[in-house]
């Protein structure tokens, strides 16, 4: 993402991170703890994803509001 002017104008902290992608399975029949526990790691990687996109596009939002000189 590109960096612009001012430093209260590019979104804060990790935001603008990607998403992780999902768990790569292994060439070989899993047993089903091994599947309960990579479905659980893609659960929480999903859950954390989109918190972190909406508070990205809460704050740009907000941001484009305060620049066009209104309030939320």
């Amino acid at each position: 993402m590109r960096e612009l002017a001012t430093k209260e104008a590019n979104a804060p902290g990790d935001l603008d991170k990607p998403c992780e992608r999902p768990t790569r399975l292994p060439p070989r029949a899993l047993a089903a703890g091994e599947v309960e526990r990579l479905w659980g790691r893609d659960r929480v990687a999903l859950v954390s994803c989109g918190d972190r996109h909406a508070a990205n596009v809460r704050w740009r939002e907000r941001r484009d509001l305060g620049l066009a000189g209104e309030s939320k």
